[in-house]
């Protein structure tokens, strides 16, 4: 017969409740379900906008399934002219003009566009919520302008501005602006990635102007798997997010449904509101793209300046995506295209279609953006092709800092790189 030791077998269930506890409370609960996190940096004259945008996201998320989904947003705001502490809030289910989402916590006033806050924003999405989602996304709501340097004028050489005053600024991601020293404050691209580099989104999508550029979205193909932006300017009003909150938190999430829902709510309004440009890019099909670069472009057809008026793809040939003309943003495909073209490399194009189209799975535009852009040759995505300004010298220096430049070895298509 076995004798019991009846103090063992309490001090063994003590320590197993104990450790259970334990586990239970620091845990989240993990669920198949999806997270989004919208990061929004409204502290600049875009406050009025990020408002009504919120209240869109309520009145989606009512229309939502949200018994597996949460919706959270990071909001720097300049109230009347004044910044104010930024916030952390969750979405609830609301179709009334008022604001009614929870908020979870509040910030002292910050930089929220320097990197170190994302990453502390995205942590606090973690350590806050209780349950872990195995899907997220990620929004990123600003002002926006591709990868350039902080501060850089969106000119060339060549434009006779004499309102310069008038000239609009590249602010890269986001515009965090301090009214009382007028200090403008932007988020460095590379930085954005690392800051982003211990996450996996199911998708990043950027209602932000220009965003949609193969420097930023081949910085980014580690942290998503796919990358909804665009390669113009974007109206302030932004993304129809009362329409297109049910697929941003989908459980079968098809990033082409969303693009589409965007395009199409732009294309039937009337006027500049007619305007619009989208593009879904898979970003685990970008490897070869780059490769398709260095193994095949740069090194068949040698050193090429766009400069040149007598070839085709001088660059006034060629799409260009901000209202000014800068020679900063030309569309990818038309410039490849009119290359390869050019150059009687037709083997060459018919293998850049294929790799382009299992990468940029969903373009749309409008004929024109603001009634005065026409978008004859948009396909999704912009590129810089390197010039010998003299004003561009430290552009160029500071382009070799991404990944792009250095994967799909541009400088031997470029000598000015």
């Amino acid at each position: 017969m076995i004798k019991l030791n009846y103090y063992g077998i309490f001090f063994f269930v003590v320590i197993l409740i104990f450790f259970s506890c334990e586990r239970e409370s620091h845990e989240p609960e993990s669920i198949i379900g999806r997270q989004v996190l919208f990061y929004m940096i409204a502290d600049n004259n875009l406050d009025y906008f990020a408002v009504n945008d919120i209240n869109e996201m309520e009145q989606g998320f009512a229309e939502s399934d949200t018994s597996n989904c949460e919706v959270l947003v990071f909001i720097d705001r300049g109230t009347n002219g004044k910044p104010s502490h930024p916030y952390l809030m969750k979405i609830v289910p609301d179709t009334t003009a008022l604001i009614k989402s929870e908020i979870l916590k509040v910030y002292p006033e910050t930089n929220s566009a320097n990197s170190q806050n994302l990453q502390r924003v995205l942590s606090d999405m973690e350590s806050l919520t209780e349950k872990h989602y195995r899907s997220k996304g990620l929004v990123l709501w600003s002002h926006g302008n591709a990868w350039l340097p902080p501060e850089t004028s969106l000119y060339s050489d060549r434009d006779k501005i004499v309102d310069t005053t008038a000239v609009k600024k590249i602010k890269s991601f986001g515009l965090d602006e301090d009214f009382s020293t007028s200090d403008h404050k932007e988020m460095d691209i590379v930085e954005m990635a690392d800051a982003l580099s211990p996450y996996h989104f199911d998708y990043i999508l950027f209602d932000a102007c220009f965003m949609g550029t193969i420097e930023v979205a081949y910085q980014l193909k580690n942290v998503c798997d796919y990358m909804i932006s665009s390669p113009t300017e974007v109206l302030s009003a932004g993304f129809p997010y009362n329409r297109i909150m049910p697929d941003l938190l989908s459980s079968n999430f098809d990033p082409i449904r969303v693009a589409r829902q965007k395009h199409e709510f732009y294309s039937g309004q009337k006027g500049i509101l007619n305007s619009s440009s989208v593009s879904v890019v898979k970003t685990s099909k970008l490897d070869e793209l780059a490769r398709f670069y260095k193994t095949e472009l740069s090194t068949k057809m040698g050193n090429i300046d766009i400069g040149t008026e007598d070839v085709a793809y001088n660059k006034y040939n060629l799409q260009q995506f901000d209202r000014l003309k800068a020679e900063f943003l030309f569309d990818m495909y038309d410039f490849t295209e009119k290359v390869c073209k050019s150059e009687k490399q037709l083997s060459l194009l018919s293998q850049f279609k294929r790799i382009w189209n299992e990468t940029i799975i969903y373009e749309a535009h409008t004929a024109f953006i603001f009634g005065t852009l026409p978008l004859k040759n948009c396909n999704g995505l912009s590129i810089y092709l390197a010039q010998d300004y003299e004003s561009r010298v430290n552009i160029n220096e500071y382009y070799k800092k991404f990944k792009w430049y250095e994967d799909s070895r541009m400088d031997n298509v470029f000598s000015c790189l």
